[in-house]
């Protein structure tokens, strides 16, 4: 057995339950070894209403955030794909489900959102967007290996996705100025990132959809950037506060 990870608080977003790709097994390792303060689920944690879709390791990971739960905050921030009715989710998972969560680590000001609603590819081009969704659904069936390399190769090369992150970095940073937060996160994008930008840090928590999942964790004099695999924790990046 590793040692505990340690952290003030930590998001993860993007698990996506139900799809073939989703790491839940990975998930739960990680999760029996965390011992935080917050634990934020920033998002996308289903990937639809589909829970014929959903494995074993699915709903055990289900059942650790509800022990989790019991011993620090859990906190689901609704992403475009957790479109269950709220009483449902909070039922299901044990905790309490919000559109958006601020907290203070130290005398820093945290807040954390999926992100979607800075997404003006996935609102402008509905039916293309659906469209994608579903062809992409379909190759996850048939072919599990050709719908990561697929991924692998949209994520590389796709300039919709790299414009797409940058709209949601670029929301994200406006609304921490206003706001005056001390860092802002989200998720949405699957592309993981942390940065400082005028005093604001960014941060997206990448997805556990993925061979290589990754995380995010606040601490009162730093945040960090991590992977996760084969049931190791590993640093990224990392901003002081």
């Amino acid at each position: 057995m590793s040692a505990k990870i340690k952290h003030h608080s930590i998001i993860i977003s993007d698990v996506h339950f139900g799809s073939p790709m989703c790491q839940s097994k990975e998930l739960l390792k990680f999760l029996e070894n965390i011992e935080v303060k917050f634990l934020i689920l920033n998002g996308d944690i289903f990937d639809d209403l589909r829970f014929n879709r959903l494995k074993h390791f699915d709903w055990e990971a289900f059942s650790q955030i509800r022990k989790i739960s019991d011993h620090c905050s859990v906190i689901w921030n609704r992403g475009n794909h957790d479109i269950i009715h709220e009483g449902f989710m909070s039922c299901l998972l044990g905790v309490r489900v919000v559109n958006g969560f601020s907290w203070n680590v130290g005398e820093k000001k945290m807040f954390a959102l999926h992100g979607d609603k800075w997404d003006v590819y996935i609102y402008k081009y509905r039916l293309l967007n659906g469209l994608a969704t579903w062809l992409y659904n379909k190759v996850q069936e048939i072919h599990l290996g050709l719908a990561k390399r697929v991924t692998k190769w949209f994520k590389k090369k796709s300039k919709i996705l790299t414009r797409n992150s940058a709209e949601v970095k670029k929301g994200a940073l406006k609304m921490a100025k206003e706001k005056e937060f001390d860092a802002i996160f989200c998720g949405h994008t699957h592309v993981a990132e942390l940065e400082r930008i005028n005093e604001v840090v960014y941060g997206n928590s990448g997805t556990f959809e993925s061979d290589v999942p990754t995380f995010i964790t606040v601490d009162p004099s730093v945040i960090g950037l991590y992977r996760w695999q084969g049931g190791k924790s590993t640093l990224l990046s990392e901003q002081k506060l």
